[in-house]
């Protein structure tokens, strides 16, 4: 008798620590909420003969969590007519754990130096490698200066 409970304990710790295991690898995932700011500035503009506009800013970000750091901007606003434009932009933030590339797209009012954007995550490195989700950032102006309010989630696996 003594036998078959050491058994069956073997059994079910053996069962405990699968089950146990599997769901360490499916908390290894975790997503996180993004409500932050940036504050930057121009770095660069230029613009090609047929009008298509090129933007480099670069920003620090506040209060991100995994986000926190610096972000890095690469503009491009197509020929357009009026004080409206549709743009995309390439977004890097570079953190302690890595860096996350946002594909933004969408538009920008010259007259306001407001734009509103969104997109999802397209590359990652370092421990952030793997990232999905999507960021939407609502940018003010004035100057060359600016302050951007990114907001959305993201998931990754941070397990080792």
């Amino acid at each position: 008798m003594k036998r078959t409970l050491t058994t069956g304990t073997m059994i079910l710790v053996g069962f405990l620590f699968a089950v146990l295991s599997s769901r360490r690898a499916e908390a290894g995932t975790s997503c996180h909420l993004i409500n932050a700011r940036a504050v930057g500035k121009d770095i660069s503009a230029t613009q090609e003969q047929d009008g298509t506009l090129h933007i480099e800013t670069s920003a620090a970000v506040i209060g991100a969590g995994l986000l926190h750091g610096a972000i890095a901007g690469n503009l491009t606003v197509p020929p357009f007519e009026g004080p409206v434009a549709e743009f995309t932009e390439t977004a890097t933030f570079a953190t302690a754990h890595g860096t996350i590339t946002i594909s933004l797209h969408g538009w920008i009012d010259f007259r306001s130096a407001h734009f509103n954007a969104s997109g999802p995550v397209t590359a990652a490195t370092e421990k952030l490698k793997g990232s999905t989700g999507t960021l939407s950032v609502s940018c003010v102006g004035d100057n060359g200066s600016f302050t951007e309010d990114f907001s959305g989630a993201f998931c990754v696996d941070l397990a080792p």
